[in-house]
């Protein structure tokens, strides 16, 4: 026959310890919710940022660009955009929960450990909310980084500029023309196309 005895008391740590791990599961979902809320906070930031330097530079940096480098770059910047916009709709998810919360119901009996099971479910939804939103921020700022290196080193329409060297009786004289061969017809003694 087996028996079956009680271990020692536990010690004063044991019981700190114990009302440490209740506290944290008790206030799971309320720091979640904080964190969803700080989140939100920098992607709005964010938001603005990718906002006000599309509004103020976007043609200034777009200009110099080729054709099809001008719409990489927009597409880039857009698709950076749209991700910061998902991300703050997860992160406000994640901070304010659904919009109808649920009553408990029932009967007075355990209703305390099923609104603890509950919050520990929407903590749970939570932070799952809030680490989608934090990998959309990453990918955001992936989508930040191909603008800024399209800006940097895509080629741009000055990188081919040519002069026309025309002989004049005073000298000679550059006149800057876009990339490619001079479409003035003059004799090929008078003219010669040389790098700017």
């Amino acid at each position: 026959m087996t028996r079956i005895r009680g271990g020692p008391a536990p010690s004063r740590e044991d019981i700190l310890a114990a009302d440490r791990i209740e506290e944290l599961a008790r206030t799971e979902l309320e720091r979640t919710r904080a964190q969803g809320k700080l989140w939100r906070d920098g992607l709005a930031a964010l938001i603005t940022l990718i906002s006000a330097s599309a509004i103020v530079k976007g043609r200034d940096t777009a200009k110099d660009l080729d054709g099809p480098w001008k719409y990489a770059l927009g597409s880039v910047l857009v698709a950076a955009l749209v991700c910061a916009l998902v991300a703050a709709i997860f992160a406000m998810m994640s901070a304010y929960g659904p919009v109808l919360q649920k009553i408990p119901v029932g009967a007075l009996a355990g209703l305390n450990a099923r609104q603890l099971s509950e919050d520990r479910r929407a903590a749970g939804r939570a932070l799952h909310q809030l680490r989608i939103a934090i990998w959309l921020t990453l990918v955001t700022v992936l989508f930040l980084i191909s603008a800024v290196a399209l800006t940097f080193f895509a080629p741009s329409q000055t990188a081919g500029t040519s002069c026309i060297q025309l002989k004049v009786k005073n000298g000679l004289q550059l006149i800057p023309t876009p990339a490619g061969q001079p479409t003035v017809e003059i004799s090929p003694s008078n003219i010669n196309v040389v790098p700017c």
